[in-house]
């Protein structure tokens, strides 16, 4: 059976108001979803009042009175490895 393309086929059917009606409830989701996004910053606000962010376990430390060791031993050890670096270049 040949597959014949008719707008009257889809007209006869209620092809077209199906098809309305698909893009109409497409769209109010959107619309629904959008709104939400929108509003989300807002309630977002109210709510951090009563839910209080929670503590950063792993936000930075105040640096200690050690951190300038640490420094120089990280310079200490990026000068050795660029001197590796360049004596493996002479090498080859």
């Amino acid at each position: 059976m040949p597959l014949v393309l008719d707008l009257h086929r889809v007209l006869e059917h209620d092809g077209l108001e199906i098809a309305v009606t698909g893009m109409l409830i497409v769209f109010a989701v959107l619309a629904l979803v959008s709104g939400f996004i929108a509003l989300l910053p807002r309630a977002l606000a109210r709510l951090e009042a009563v839910l209080p962010a929670p503590h950063d376990a792993h936000a930075p430390r105040p640096p200690s009175a050690a951190a300038g060791d640490e420094v120089e031993l990280l310079a200490a050890v990026a000068f050795c490895l660029h001197l590796e670096i360049e004596r493996g270049r002479r090498e080859h």
